[in-house]
């Protein structure tokens, strides 16, 4: 490898460690439990009388392969891997890109530059993340209440107008049911009323963020997350970096 483009190698990566996954798999179990893989086998009859005419035949048990042709193999499947990891790494130490906003204008701007791509990826999940479990639960103002601007004195506050609510009270009260006569007193009753007592005067505030500002924040966050996005894309299309390594690292081990 060498040529090419970093999203290729990074495409290519999993199944190369896959490969690589099955491949020590399988050499450990020929290792551990086909130990006969590495033996062979040739028996052969011969009788002390040669007049004898009896004849028997011979046995044998041919070898699968050398430990010596298990480890070429072997080597030959997963230098691949170390390959592919130090071109990959290389070529992330080089490869950057400027994170770019797209604005509501149609107009752009540059919040960031020269930002690695390994940085970008990190920065990606972490935005997506905070988005989803940080910003899209805000709290809002209950839109059925009219709510008065922030006070600029209490930024981020926002109040009622103030209510009047009249206090009320429970006292005895004679009503005259029939008036005095010559004849009878006057018919009264004692009832239970209420009476104005007081005004409760209440202004609501909150802390809680308008719809609207909810919205402006979340726009921003999905264009932030869009701009990373493609600065990566950019970044991944940096050229490989054209170094190899398994070969010195295994003929150190081989010498």
């Amino acid at each position: 490898m060498g040529k090419g483009q970093l999203h290729e190698l990074i495409a290519v990566e999993k199944d190369v460690k896959g490969t690589t996954e099955k491949i020590i798999i399988e050499a450990h179990k020929t290792f551990t439990d086909r130990k006969d893989h590495f033996t062979e086998m040739f028996k052969t009859y011969s009788p002390i009388n040669p007049d004898d005419a009896e004849k028997l035949e011979g046995e044998s048990k041919p070898m699968v392969t050398t430990v010596a042709d298990k480890i070429a193999y072997f080597e030959k499947m997963v230098k691949r891997h170390f390959d592919v990891i130090i071109q990959k790494e290389a070529t992330n130490a080089i490869a950057k890109a400027d994170i770019v906003i797209d604005d509501e204008d149609g107009t752009e701007t540059t919040v960031a530059k020269d930002v690695p791509v390994a940085a970008l990826v990190q920065f990606e999940n972490l935005f997506e993340r905070i988005r989803a479990e940080v910003y899209n639960v805000i709290p809002t103002l209950d839109p059925s209440v009219k709510w008065i601007d922030p006070d600029k004195s209490r930024p981020g506050v926002y109040s009622t107008a103030e209510i009047t609510r009249t206090r009320t009270r429970k006292t005895k009260k004679v009503i005259q049911l029939a008036p005095a006569t010559d004849k009878f007193p006057a018919q009264t009753q004692l009832i239970d009323t209420d009476e104005p007592a007081g005004y409760w005067k209440q202004i609501d505030r909150s802390g809680m963020l308008s719809p609207g500002e909810k919205s402006k924040l979340l726009d921003k966050y999905t264009r932030l997350i869009e701009g990373i996005k493609k600065a990566r894309a950019r970044a991944n299309t940096t050229p490989v970096v054209s170094v190899k390594i398994a070969n010195d690292l295994f003929g150190f081990i081989n010498s």
